[in-house]
């Protein structure tokens, strides 16, 4: 089944114009391949700095929300005591629920558009970038602890943990990352632990149950 993503650029109102055009194509180039891939079957931009996608499984739509948001990571760093600083991120908000048949993405008021939409506004008051959303308020409840535990993970990634958790949602093996990055394996190992990739991947997998309960 179908799934929502809908996605805003973190404080665009402090960048300027060339940064959010930036990141804005960096969003575009993602979303073009994953439409070719067929992953993706239709997307828009809204209101300067968000878009929104519907995604062909419901199962694939958290990893393409966190491809999309770690693509924009990777966009522009700055260097820090810590490592290369991330400069610029974006909100990603997942809703989940039956799709009928669409030609306009603009006038779309199916259940995923909605909880995706409204999810993004919520995540934004409570200071968060990342969320699902299936309707159903225990299922909510439990994905909205999860992230709550995973955004202070997220906070504390720079640039190659960044890269890292792209690759890998990407399908590359650390060998493959290894040689994209012209770093060894090993680093490439310590890097994807730094970035808690585990603890990600595994709610990856249980997004991909919850989302089950919004269709059933």
């Amino acid at each position: 089944m179908p799934a929502v993503v809908t996605a805003d650029i973190e404080q665009s109102t402090s960048m300027s114009a060339d940064e959010v055009e930036q990141v804005i194509g960096v969003i575009k180039s993602e979303l073009e391949k994953l439409k070719a891939d067929e992953t993706v079957s239709d997307y828009r931009f809204f209101r300067g700095d968000s878009v929104q996608a519907v995604i062909t499984s419901d199962e694939d739509a958290f990893s393409i929300a966190m491809r999309l948001k770690t693509a924009v990571n990777t966009a522009g760093t700055q260097e820090s005591g810590r490592g290369d600083r991330i400069l610029f991120d974006i909100a990603v908000s997942v809703g989940y629920g039956p799709i009928k048949n669409y030609t306009d993405l603009d006038l779309q008021n199916d259940k995923p558009f909605v909880l995706s939409g409204r999810g993004l506004e919520n995540l934004k008051q409570q200071s968060k970038t990342a969320g699902v959303f299936t309707g159903d308020e225990e299922t909510d409840l439990e994905s909205d602890t999860l992230f709550f535990m995973f955004e202070w993970i997220m906070k504390q990634w720079s640039l190659s943990s960044a890269e890292i958790v792209f690759y890998k949602l990407k399908g590359l093996t650390e060998k493959e990352i290894a040689a994209e990055l012209g770093i060894s394996q090993s680093a490439v190992n310590q890097r994807s632990r730094a970035a808690c990739w585990n603890g990600l991947d595994r709610l990856i997998k249980r997004c991909a149950r919850i989302s089950k309960k919004a269709y059933d």
